[in-house]
């Protein structure tokens, strides 16, 4: 009993912070970068939880939610991309952030912001993904602009979707993986 109750609470968690990481990922729009870095704080904590909850489920429990959680992101990113009008920009400025790390210590990581044309109008959106070298000014880079609704823009990154990707595809292997040695005995 003490096991269900303990397993209930962590999934109340988890469903929390993944609550709380997707209201904070609606927002990053208005809230700007600090919304980001709250989102991804939300979404390791509720994986935390995750662990801590289904260490009583069999393996293949997490291997289907690793794999799910990379498909739904792949997926989400490459439909905005397929949809979205691709225009050039180039990189204009970069945009210094401190950020913390393990044991209280600092880093200084940069976020290009990226300057397009668009309908006549000549605009700049910031990148949500940060990097410890600063971005090259000049540097060309492609933008998406959602065409429903010309202020959702996003800089393309090939590297994301191959991250996403990759994480669906292990933990798929993993999952087949897993069901297989259970199936054969193993």
């Amino acid at each position: 009993m003490e096991k269900i109750i303990l397993t209930g609470f962590f999934i109340f968690l988890a469903v929390l912070f993944a609550g709380g990481g997707v209201w904070f990922y609606c927002r990053i729009g208005r809230l700007g970068n600090s919304a980001g870095c709250a989102c991804l704080l939300c979404f390791l904590a509720s994986f935390g939880c995750g662990i801590f909850a289904f260490q009583q489920l069999p393996v293949e429990t997490m291997d289907a939610f690793v794999s799910a959680f990379g498909g739904f992101f792949f997926w989400r990113d490459y439909r905005f991309f397929k949809r979205a009008i691709i225009v050039p920009g180039v990189v204009r400025k970069f945009v210094p952030r401190r950020v913390y790390r393990y044991l209280g210590t600092r880093a200084v990581v940069y976020l290009p912001v990226v300057r397009f044309e668009f309908d006549g109008q000549v605009r700049q959106v910031t990148g949500t993904v940060y990097s410890r070298f600063k971005p090259k000014i000049g540097k060309p880079m492609k933008i998406g602009v959602n065409p429903q609704n010309i202020k959702d823009v996003r800089i393309y990154q090939k590297s994301s979707l191959i991250l996403t990707g990759t994480i669906a595809i292990l933990g798929t292997i993993f999952l087949i993986r897993m069901v297989y040695s259970r199936l054969a005995g193993i």
